[in-house]
């Protein structure tokens, strides 16, 4: 009589199709950086209770929220974890504090120093999405041109905002708004004649390192910024 043993189930090797991109603690101590900004804007209402002020604080926690966007969707696509990332975001965290200190001044129109740090940091997304992480990605090269330009606008229009009229200033950043989100969370429709010619570049337009999001890494992000701002910092004097 033939014995038999059972088999050793085999575990499916990983892909660059199933790998996921784990956060980061520069990521998280970006966070921090925010959280803190986020506190300031908790604390902007519980000072003044009133219907004008939960307006303001929600127009500026937009543009907080909205800039951490902005580097949740460059760590997505081109975060490595590697030197040159983490001083990008160690460096991003330097306007990203000084917005967080000029919470109260904005608050109460002066919006100087609050415009002032959210163009550098629109600059340094334009710096990091300019990087080419991969050369042989012509989708991934076209969206990072796109991306590039349009955070060199909206640092270009943070930058005007702060002599535009009061009402004017906070058009300019909603238009900077719209412009990031038509090319951040999209990939690009038209493509060039070289690229067309490329077998199989119309199915990559999803699939390209430059192009694609993890899923995983966003839920995991925004899943982290929910739960740290629950004890928001005390106010900055």
């Amino acid at each position: 009589m033939q014995s038999t043993t059972p088999e050793t189930p085999t575990v499916p090797a990983a892909t660059p199709e199933n790998e996921t991109k784990e956060v980061s603690f520069v990521e998280l101590y970006l966070d921090l950086v925010f959280v803190l900004a986020v506190g300031q804007l908790a604390h902007l209402i519980l000072q003044t209770p009133r219907w004008h002020t939960v307006f303001v604080t929600l127009g500026l926690f937009v543009a907080l929220w909205w800039t951490w966007v902005g580097f949740t969707v460059l760590y997505n696509r081109h975060g490595a974890d590697d030197t040159w990332e983490r001083i990008l975001f160690l460096l991003a965290s330097v306007p990203v504090g000084a917005a967080a200190v000029a919470v109260g001044p904005a608050s109460r129109g002066q919006i100087t120093a609050f415009a002032v740090s959210l163009a550098l940091t629109r600059v340094l997304l334009a710096f990091g999405n300019a990087r080419d992480d991969d050369p042989h990605s012509p989708v991934g090269d076209a969206l990072r041109l796109r991306t590039t330009r349009a955070y060199v606008v909206s640092a270009v229009l943070f930058t005007a905002s702060i002599w535009a009229p009061e009402p004017l200033s906070y058009v300019m950043w909603a238009i900077a708004y719209l412009n990031e989100s038509r090319v951040m969370l999209t990939s690009p429709r038209k493509r060039s004649r070289s690229t067309t010619k490329i077998a199989g570049v119309a199915d990559q337009s999803l699939s390209d390192s430059g192009a694609a999001l993890d899923a995983h890494h966003f839920a995991e992000r925004f899943s982290l910024f929910i739960i740290i701002p629950s004890q928001p910092p005390r106010p900055i004097a």
